[in-house]
């Protein structure tokens, strides 16, 4: 298997820098197309940001259709219907017909269990408090898009970022913060190469 990017971009949109690029995949026979991003996006972003002190979370989230969640779905949570383990806090709520399911924790060696991350001096968010915001923005969860929720989210957080990362024909990731103007520059000038190292991520967990 390679993987080439070509066309990479980098761009702002309030409290997030955005990073993308086209990526084609050459597998050999019987090879699933797998889900990544460009190794080259998390160096050019932890180059310019020391996250060093920071701890990291994972926001993990299922979405099922109202007419399929039961007492079984309710019971479960996004731990069980995701078979994994269980973390600081959870939620669930209704959008537009799907029941959403939503929990947040802490990094461990289970190793990526979420397309979201979130970056933030221990103990200075609180979780729950997160899941409800989510709640209360009816956070839909499409990984594809900017997040109005995130943005605000490190609004009110200005020492936490929150990496959304997104894969398909482009893949790349969204990374909110306060600093966003500030490390648009630094970003935009690292030199992302079109044949590089991939991140492969989960595809199961892609919103």
């Amino acid at each position: 298997m390679k993987i080439l990017y070509s066309d990479p971009k980098v761009s702002a949109e309030r409290n997030c820098v955005r990073l993308s690029a086209v990526r084609k995949v050459m597998l050999d026979k019987d090879e699933a197309v797998p889900a990544g991003t460009p190794k080259a996006f998390d160096e050019a972003i932890f180059d310019a940001i020391d996250a060093s002190m920071l701890k990291k979370y994972y926001i993990c989230h299922e979405k099922l259709p109202e007419s399929s969640c039961n007492i079984v779905t309710g019971y479960k949570k996004v731990w069980g219907l995701q078979s994994i383990g269980k973390g600081e806090c959870d939620i669930a709520y209704t959008v537009s017909g799907k029941r959403i399911y939503v929990g947040i924790k802490a990094a461990s060696d289970e190793g990526a269990v979420s397309n979201i991350e979130i970056y933030a001096p221990e103990n200075a968010l609180d979780l729950a408090e997160i899941c409800g915001f989510l709640k209360e923005k009816e956070c839909r969860f499409s990984s594809k898009e900017y997040t109005e929720a995130f943005a605000e989210i490190v609004e009110l957080n200005p020492e936490t970022m929150i990496f959304q990362y997104f894969c398909d024909l482009e893949c790349g990731v969204y990374l909110y913060t306060k600093q966003a103007k500030a490390l648009l520059g630094a970003i935009a000038k690292y030199p992302f190469p079109l044949e590089g190292e991939t991140v492969f991520r989960k595809r199961a967990f892609w919103g």
